[in-house]
């Protein structure tokens, strides 16, 4: 059994996997029916989002698997982020990847694998996959399935990190402009006092630059 290749863009690809956050939380429902129809659709006994970082394949939704993980170096899915579409094992005891596979050879007696990349920015993160215990071969309607399935999950796990990131970025904004209009209070108060000439001129600069400012972090009009 050979362990598979690391993408050339590894280190991106685990940034972006932690930017999730997602590794290593409860089961959720939306993730839960997705592999649920992964399995009824295809007809698998087995389906799972599975997520890939630097030692492992984590299990964020399953069905018909009692492993919450494995080690990274027997994961079929290792495999299947290399690519850009499925990746379908259709009997992995003719595989040479896989043949000698603890899970080919031991109890869990897997056959049949089939994955599709859970893909975002250029970067597989993990797969939607199905598992079977017999040999088989999917047809084009199955592929096309764990496609717009994994397309679900990818799409699911990036409106979650779009969504922080806004709120982060709306937090930032308001830790710079809320002294930002305590500073241009006083300035506005200076330039239009009768405090000397150099003053005034002095102030209506530092109006200027928090006018600035407040333009480059996006903020309403101070």
């Amino acid at each position: 059994m050979t362990a598979a290749p690391l993408p050339a863009t590894e280190a991106e690809r685990l940034a972006l996997l932690r930017d999730y956050q997602i590794l290593d939380t409860p089961a959720e429902e939306v993730f839960d029916r997705i592999v649920r129809l992964a399995s009824n659709l295809i007809g698998t006994p087995i389906a799972l989002v599975s997520l890939i970082d630097e030692t492992r394949q984590w299990f964020k939704a399953k069905v018909g698997l009692d492993l919450e993980e494995t080690s990274r170096d027997v994961a079929f899915c290792s495999y299947a982020i290399l690519l850009d579409d499925v990746m379908e094992v259709t009997d992995a005891t003719q595989d040479e990847r896989f043949k000698d596979n603890p899970y080919v050879k031991g109890e869990a007696n897997v056959r049949f694998y089939a994955g599709a990349p859970l893909s975002a920015h250029g970067q597989n993160v993990g797969t939607l996959c199905v598992i079977d215990t017999k040999p088989r071969t999917l047809s084009e309607r199955d592929r096309n399935v764990l496609r717009d399935l994994a397309a679900l999950v990818s799409e699911e796990m990036e409106l979650r990190r779009a969504g922080r990131h806004v709120v982060a970025d709306a937090r930032h904004r308001d830790q710079i402009l809320t002294p930002l209009k305590t500073i241009l209070s006083l300035a506005n108060a200076i330039s239009s006092s009768s405090a000397d000439q150099a003053s005034r001129e002095q102030a209506v600069e530092i109006m200027k630059e928090a006018e600035s400012v407040r333009r480059r972090v996006g903020g309403t009009p101070l």
